[in-house]
């Protein structure tokens, strides 16, 4: 089954030759400290310097002297390690 490229009158269909990559294929998305809090990730700057010194939170990407972000990929990876680890019995005793 031979599928082609859909084709719009005056312009060339994409092919391995002329197509250029998109930056989100070529560059990691960064995420600033207020995007952080977009994904629910409501911590201090100060504990999350803390999270990152004690490897317990992606690092930081310096983008200038008062400038830092962190790859969205990482964040998202981050959040779902935190999702797999629950125990799954929320409400229940522990002692």
């Amino acid at each position: 089954m031979n599928i082609e490229p859909m084709h719009v009158d005056g312009l060339d269909p994409p092919n391995e030759g002329n197509r250029r990559a998109s930056v989100s294929e070529t560059h990691p998305t960064l995420l600033s400290y207020e995007e952080l809090w977009d994904l629910g990730i409501k911590y201090s700057k100060e504990h999350l310097r803390r999270l990152e010194t004690d490897g317990l939170f992606p690092e930081r990407v310096p983008l200038s002297a008062a400038r830092v972000a962190w790859v969205e990929a990482e964040i998202i990876q981050w959040i779902n390690d935190r999702i797999s680890t629950r125990s799954g019995r929320l409400g229940e005793r522990t002692d």
